[in-house]
């Protein structure tokens, strides 16, 4: 056992050294000057060398790549062009929590609604609530979760002005409000694991319905 897990972690490494080798190439590839974007409109040529031998721009494309990974590895990810601010921070301290937050009550979501549509379906088979359940399910599958984002803030955030079209509140400090702002993106990313999961759980009760 601990060989194959040994075995799947070289190969996750390989896989993801292979895919930093492709981005860092394509990146390099990719029309566009980072120093010019971070110095703006107005620099002058001695502005203009520094920065690029402080990026180490100067540097064979080799050598940037294994001076990237390393200080990757060191957890230092670098500064945003946009933002100016740390990136490892950004990632980790402050944009994980909220993915995490997010899709965790999307999950819930799922199992909430998807669970019990599964149930039901299976059990009044053939009835209006098998039809009804299914074509929710057909539906939240087949529904582009960008498009259906959008029609939740019309309706729901501009129209009848029920939730918030913008910002965050972290859960942990405010719970009410922290669902309250969550409420439209869990949905929207919850909707196609509904169906999912009403279509299996009623697949899999059925056949067990089925059995002696």
């Amino acid at each position: 056992m601990l060989r194959s897990l040994a075995t799947k972690a070289a190969q996750t490494a390989l896989v993801l050294l292979i895919v930093s080798m492709a981005s860092f190439v394509f990146l390099k590839l990719a029309p566009g000057d980072p120093v010019s974007v971070m110095l703006g409109s107005d620099y002058s040529k001695d502005a203009y060398d520094k920065l690029y031998r402080d990026l180490g721009l100067d540097q064979p494309v080799a050598r940037q790549y294994v001076d990237w990974v390393v200080r990757f590895v060191q957890g230092d990810w670098g500064t945003s062009y946009i933002s100016s601010q740390n990136i490892f921070r950004m990632a980790l301290l402050e944009a994980l929590p909220v993915t995490l937050t997010l899709a965790a009550l999307s999950l819930l979501i799922a199992l909430a609604v998807g669970i019990p549509a599964g149930m039901a379906a299976a059990l009044k088979r053939g009835s209006w609530v098998d039809v009804l359940a299914t074509s929710l399910a057909i539906g939240g599958n087949a529904f582009p979760s960008f498009y259906l984002g959008i029609v939740l803030i019309w309706v729901f955030g501009v129209g009848l002005g029920w939730f918030p079209t913008l910002g965050f509140v972290a859960p942990w400090r405010d719970f009410w409000s922290g669902l309250w702002h969550l409420a439209l993106p869990a949905i929207t990313l919850g909707a196609w694991y509904v169906g999912l999961i009403a279509t299996t759980t009623r697949s899999s009760l059925l056949d067990v319905l089925g059995q002696p």
